[in-house]
């Protein structure tokens, strides 16, 4: 029974030595860093994937809408309608009018600006 205690004290003088701790210590350190390591790593690859799966609503709302201009371009219509829209031709017998927006005119817009003391003196001017 004295044989089994001293053993005891034997382990507990080892485990409670300045080496023992500093094992410890280490080993903690390395546990806390490989943790912490694997909370950034899943961020990132929650991060990676949101991101990922918006790309893919985008991708898949693309693919519908050029499957639904294909199926368009399959009719008479459609056809017609895309090389109005990018040759501009017209069918025999039909005239085109192309309407240009006009442009504001720069001499108007560089009158009308004054500074500040051309302001102040049309201001006192009684015209």
């Amino acid at each position: 029974m004295e044989v089994q205690i001293q053993e005891k004290r034997k382990w507990r003088k080892y485990l409670h030595s300045k080496f023992a701790l500093a094992i410890l210590l280490v080993l903690i350190v390395v546990l806390a860093k490989a943790s912490f390591t694997a909370h950034i790593r899943k961020a990132e690859v929650a991060e990676t994937a949101n991101r990922v799966s918006l790309e893919e609503k985008e991708l898949l709302a693309r693919k519908a809408f050029l499957e639904q201009e294909i199926a368009k371009l399959h009719t008479v219509e459609g056809r017609e309608s895309e090389l109005r829209k990018k040759y501009g031709v017209a069918k025999s017998g039909e005239q085109m009018a192309v309407i240009i927006e006009a442009e504001p005119v720069s001499g108007i817009a560089s009158s009308t600006k004054k500074g500040w003391f051309s302001r102040t003196i049309d201001f006192f001017k009684f015209k």
